[in-house]
């Protein structure tokens, strides 16, 4: 079906075609920008759902070129392409929802930026490579998109490079994924070289898992992109950026790539490896939550939050149940975009009432009795809390029991280190309804503890309407019919449903229990905070891993880097002289002349030579920098568009499929 592929293209480059024109635009004309972008996603968007129409009764549509075929011999396989499925169909919905809602949020709150239009275009290029990410059909796709994703995070979380947190996060981040990345592109090429493919559905259909190096390789990628443990240090510090892009982050774009590719690749990974994601996502989830108590900036205790939620999402997908995963990651987009930028409605209007200059307006210690004042902020934070909690008529209760129930049946099932597993994750989930109703209670309950807080005001017009979509979403008749279980619903459909070979009473137990625990935590919250109690202190470390990279990792790698110095120096550089020496005082002047002949006109000449080439090309490329950015651009674009057209050339049947 030429116009199904058509359609994939169409998806992905929509978004990226609206950042263009938001970044041509410029400073003459910034709403033309913000519109184009708007406009960009919305057409994204009503593409995306005619996918899942189109996609609705099943089937997949696939479209590959081989790589570089002419350079690869023998049995190897490398093909780049998209996969279009419901599961990625409904995926690209959810994404350009959440971008969609947060662009018309960021109009309003980007207002009077000095780089307003460059922020939406990178808006646009960092939605644009997550579906790259949603629709890629093979390894090298997907590793495209996944790269693609990492820069566009370091041009938003850095946005703001005159603050020195942003200058800080933007390259802490991009250096702590590297190291997953590293890891994963490894993955890769040992999974490549095994299989033979990158073809996803080729390795999927293969019956048979992948060894165990190439999957904990591959997961490596994951844990460093959801920021699980240990490579969780950066996601906290990008907090620094503005608040509608952790918005998107936290809730559709960079984070939820993991665990979409997790889920994903989770029937090749073989069980150990899969035992090892839930470990890892059981430490994040349970520490996480723990952290989140001991944070006092508004945007924090929502990141440790994200850390948690994503930690009990890569414990479901380890305990084999990726469907479920895959749920909350769809409902936990909703009440966390939501709550994030409930975050940025606060701090903006706490900026506009301050009259001092020395609020913090970030510190929930300088908030207060915004329930009196902002009474609807309140009213959808309710419902997005208590989701995020996983109390029962709300979304996060349906998408959190499945996960549970599924950690629970493989305890049952396996034993051992599981039943440890059961535990934290119940033990997460009494603490997520204490920190959320901790960071509630201390912003809304109580009595003003500024000024600021006493004359803050609810948000209006485009603020306002974002945040009540994805309070409404937050709700559980968007996702199934019956509030207690998921067997109604849309979802079953898209994403299946695990068969639980476990007793009746433990269906039952486990919802009880954990929406037991969320409410107990929830009234424990607002009883210790809800009327201004002290928030507790500053904790900046998580874990204090930052400390211990910092102390160990660091140092060891100055000193290899000082070993190697030495050993230059010394050794390499030491032996050199000697032979030299020994060659002047054995065979005489005339051997040393010819040498120091051939390395001056020879070694160096050589050297020598491409150094002034490239100056003399240097010299002419400096005509063509002018300082004029509209010229740098319409360059770009026409290498760009001479690419793709030689391309589309080149391929013309495969990739439109006439």
């Amino acid at each position: 079906m030429p116009w199904t592929i058509s359609l994939i293209w169409g998806i992905i480059l929509m978004p990226a075609l609206g950042g263009t024109i938001s970044l041509v635009s410029g400073k003459s004309s910034v709403r033309v920008g913000s519109a184009a972008l708007l406009v960009a996603l919305g057409i994204t968007l009503g593409l995306a759902m005619a996918a899942v129409s189109l996609m609705w009764a099943g089937g997949q549509v696939q479209v590959a070129a081989a790589w570089m075929p002419d350079l690869i011999a023998g049995d190897l396989s490398l093909r780049v392409g998209f996969r279009l499925d419901l599961l990625a169909a409904c995926m690209a919905v959810l994404v350009a929802l959440i971008a969609l809602l947060v662009t018309r949020y960021s109009e309003v709150y980007m207002k009077g930026d000095a780089r307003y239009s460059s922020y939406f275009a990178y808006l646009g290029f960092f939605v644009s490579a997550m579906l790259t990410i949603v629709f890629a059909g093979d390894l090298l796709t997907l590793f495209a998109g996944w790269e693609w994703v990492g820069l566009c995070s370091y041009l938003l979380i850095g946005f703001w490079r005159n603050k020195t947190a942003a200058a800080h996060a933007a390259p802490k981040a991009f250096i702590v994924n590297r190291v997953g990345d590293a890891f994963f592109l490894a993955g890769i090429i040992l999974a490549v070289w095994r299989s033979g493919t990158t073809d996803m559905a080729s390795l999927l259909g293969q019956g048979q898992p992948l060894a165990f190096w190439p999957g904990l390789l591959l997961i490596c990628g994951a844990v460093g992109k959801s920021a699980q443990f240990p490579l969780q240090v950066w996601l906290p510090d990008a907090m620094a950026g503005p608040t509608p892009v952790s918005a998107l982050l936290h809730a559709a774009t960079m984070v939820a790539a993991g665990v979409y590719m997790a889920a994903r690749l989770s029937p090749v990974l073989p069980a150990e490896v899969l035992t090892v994601l839930a470990v890892i996502g059981g430490i994040t989830a349970l520490s996480a939550a723990l952290m989140a108590l001991a944070q006092t900036d508004i945007k924090r205790i929502l990141a440790y939050s994200t850390l948690s939620q994503l930690g009990l999402m890569m414990m479901g997908i380890g305990a084999g149940v990726p469907e479920a995963s895959v749920f909350h990651l769809f409902t936990h987009a909703f009440f966390k975009a939501g709550l994030f930028l409930v975050a940025g409605i606060i701090i903006h209007t706490l900026q506009e009432a301050d009259t001092t200059g020395n609020l913090d307006a970030q510190d929930i210690r300088q908030m207060g009795g915004l329930r009196r004042v902002m009474p609807w902020t309140w009213r959808l934070t309710l419902l997005m809390g208590l989701s995020l909690a996983g109390m029962p008529l709300f979304s996060g209760f349906l998408s959190k029991d499945g996960i549970l129930l599924g950690i629970v049946a493989h305890a049952l099932q396996s034993g051992g280190i599981w039943y440890g597993l059961v535990v934290a994750a119940f033990v997460t989930t009494g603490l997520t309804g204490l920190y959320i109703s901790r960071w509630a209670g201390y912003i809304f309950g109580g009595a003003p503890r500024s000024e600021a807080a006493a004359h803050a005001h609810d948000a209006r017009g485009a603020m306002a309407m974002p945040v009540w979509v994805l309070g409404i979403g937050s709700i559980w008749g968007w996702f199934s019919l019956n509030p207690l279980a998921l067997s109604e619903g849309w979802v079953s459909h898209v994403l299946g449903h695990a068969s639980l070979h476990v007793q009746e009473w433990v269906h039952v137990a486990v919802p009880m229990v954990s929406a037991g625990l969320a409410g107990a935590g929830l009234i424990l919250g607002w009883r210790l905070y809800g009327g201004g109690r002290q928030a507790g202190p500053v904790t900046r470390r998580w874990m204090y891993l930052d400390f211990w990279y910092e102390k160990y990792l660091a140092v060891l790698a100055l000193s290899v880097a000082r070993l190697v110095y030495r050993i230059d120096t010394w050794i390499v550089d030491g032996f050199v002289r000697v032979l030299s020496g020994v060659i002047v005082r054995n065979e005489g002047p005339s051997l040393a002349h010819a040498a120091a002949f051939t390395d001056m006109y020879g070694v160096d000449g050589l050297v020598n030579g491409v150094a002034k080439l490239t100056g003399r090309v240097g010299r002419w490329v400096r005509t063509l920098q002018t300082g004029r950015i509209q010229q740098y651009i319409g360059w770009s674009v026409l290498v760009i568009l001479a690419l793709t057209g030689w391309y589309c050339w080149t391929y013309w049947e495969t990739i439109w499929g006439y």
